[in-house]
């Protein structure tokens, strides 16, 4: 909600409404009545007044007469539904116009009186319309809360993945600076022995271009690593999942070839893109990978990535992800617990338990279902289907990534 529809008020402040009625005895009856039972009313004469002044400074509840001069009360309802539909209207509407009433009701009235009104009926019904403008509103603020958490967390875990990745990158670039160092040390003692001008070129051309290799291979080591340190970008799109697991293929091998574990791939051919974040599916993919690294930690093992597309009874076509790994599997106690934030069952200062909550809390958002399967040393399979279907975007199938 608007923070000018609700204003921050005191508890023990009157409550801000507007009464609008044409006839001026009535309105500053009630005005000066509802005042001393605590609601502070400012008041219209006519629909086209109470338009001007909700414009200018809005009140959370009004008190609307349906017969107004002009703009009925009906039709300025609707239009204060159009403009501010957290505002609550209790209407009020005279005798033998209870089909009024009826009808403000499914124009989003909160409720109707009927003339004449009983002044503490009309004191309950603007507080009772005044409440639900509250509990509306702290229900969006602790929405926009738990997102915002959420989101905290998923870059928590994201940094940490990265501060995994980054010990492995510097790993992988030391073996190529070192035959970089070794081949242009071995072209200097070349050129300082070389009193006779008899260097062979083609002994030239073979040092050189093993430098520019392995140059390369650095150059393409840091820009996986720099790609996945952006700052994630949540805007959805139209991705191949097939695409993204290939993307990191080369650096979720580099991480499992440390500890001894192969990367099996299997990937369903033509699959349907997907409406989804590129990096918060990233961020999917490699959590399940190093979440199962860990889980079998140096013994070695067979990760298998697998694609496919499969249709569920509740969330319709999906594509599903699924991580499988051999390693020592989920205690039955631990499976409940598996996706809570800062659940883990590794060693304390190794992990932070948010990569799998991270993991539900976006395929959640999504509108998917992520689930586990496993058992005490039988390894541990990670399903995450992602529904197809987004307003605005028809998936259509994109040819396997070579």
């Amino acid at each position: 909600m608007d923070d000018s529809i609700l204003p921050n008020q005191r508890t023990d402040a009157p409550l801000d409404i507007l009464l609008v009625d044409d006839e001026t005895g009535f309105r500053e009856s009630v005005a000066q009545r509802l005042q001393l039972r605590g609601i502070s009313p400012r008041t219209a004469g006519s629909g086209e007044e109470c338009l001007e002044i909700m414009a200018s400074q809005p009140a959370p509840v009004l008190v609307l007469d349906v017969r107004l001069p002009g703009m009925n009360g009906l039709e300025t309802l609707r239009r204060l539904k159009d403009g501010y539909p957290d505002a609550e209207v209790v209407l009020i509407t005279g005798h033998a116009t209870t089909s009024d009433g009826v009808q403000g009701m499914k124009d989003g009235a909160f409720d109707y009186l009927i003339k004449p009104v009983e002044i503490d009926q009309l004191a309950r019904k603007v507080r009772q319309a005044h409440d639900t403008v509250i509990r509306r509103e702290e229900r969006r603020r602790e929405a926009a809360f738990r997102t915002q958490v959420a989101q905290r967390m998923a870059e928590t875990e994201r940094l940490a993945s990265l501060g995994t990745l980054a010990a492995g990158v510097a790993h992988e670039i030391n073996n190529p600076v070192a035959i970089m160092i070794q081949e242009a040390e071995w072209l200097m003692d070349l050129l300082q022995d070389d009193d006779q001008g008899r260097i062979n070129p083609a002994e030239l051309r073979q040092s050189l271009q093993i430098i520019q290799t392995q140059g390369n291979r650095c150059r393409e080591i840091t820009h996986n690593l720099l790609h996945f340190a952006r700052k994630a970008e949540t805007r959805r799109q139209s991705m191949s999942l097939n695409a993204m697991v290939m993307e990191l293929r080369e650096i979720m091998e580099r991480q499992a070839a440390k500890h001894h574990i192969i990367l099996e791939i299997r990937l369903a051919p033509n699959l349907p893109e997907l409406v989804a974040s590129p990096s918060e599916i990233q961020q999917i993919l490699l959590n399940l990978v190093n979440n199962a690294i860990s889980a079998m930690e140096d013994k070695g093992g067979r990760i298998q990535i697998a694609t496919a597309v499969e249709v569920r009874a509740d969330i319709g076509k999906t594509l599903l992800l699924r991580v499988e790994d051999t390693g020592p599997g989920i205690a039955e106690a631990d499976i409940s617990r598996i996706f809570d934030p800062f659940f883990t069952t590794k060693p304390v200062g190794k992990g932070t338990g948010l990569g799998l909550s991270v993991c539900y809390g976006i395929v959640a958002r999504m509108g998917g279902d992520i689930s586990v399967q496993s058992a005490p040393d039988q390894g541990a399979a990670f399903s995450v289907h992602l529904p197809l279907q987004a307003p605005g975007i028809t998936p259509q199938a994109r040819p396997d990534p070579s």
